[in-house]
């Protein structure tokens, strides 16, 4: 989740319906009503809990791509040039031929209802990016 606040984007987290965490590790982005912490290996974060009244944008990215003929949320975590590919549901009976499908393409179960596979980003078509913003809902 992203933020723009005072003309910085920052990362962001939801605190409660009206609060927003605002995070950076550029101190440069900051002014003194940040506070520091550090993240479990050391690094430094630069946290400051604003208003959503308070912000320009508050929104979420999400990447789509269509892969063997069926379009998938993309998570880009996975390495360079490569994409996870997820796949969830709580209704086996309606997505069964889904399940299927996926599963004879090599997609593997990593919880109930979960799927995940990494696939190179050339076999995937249709790639595209939906901004959703949350702070007009």
């Amino acid at each position: 989740m992203w933020a723009k606040y005072n003309g910085i984007l920052y990362d962001a987290s939801i605190k409660s319906e009206d609060d927003v965490i605002i995070r950076s590790l550029k101190k440069s982005e900051t002014d003194a009503s940040f506070f520091m912490k550090n993240y479990s290996d050391g690094t430094p974060v630069y946290i400051k809990y604003v208003k959503k009244s308070e912000l320009e944008e508050l929104y979420e990215v999400h990447e789509y791509g269509t892969w063997n003929g069926m379009e998938f949320e993309l998570d880009g975590g996975a390495p360079k040039g490569w994409y996870t590919i997820w796949f969830g549901t709580g209704d086996y009976e309606r997505d069964a031929e889904k399940i299927k499908k996926i599963e004879s393409l090599g997609m593997k179960i990593v919880e109930p209802g979960l799927w995940r596979i990494e696939v190179p980003k050339k076999s995937l078509t249709n790639y595209h990016i939906v901004k959703e913003d949350l702070l007009h809902k």
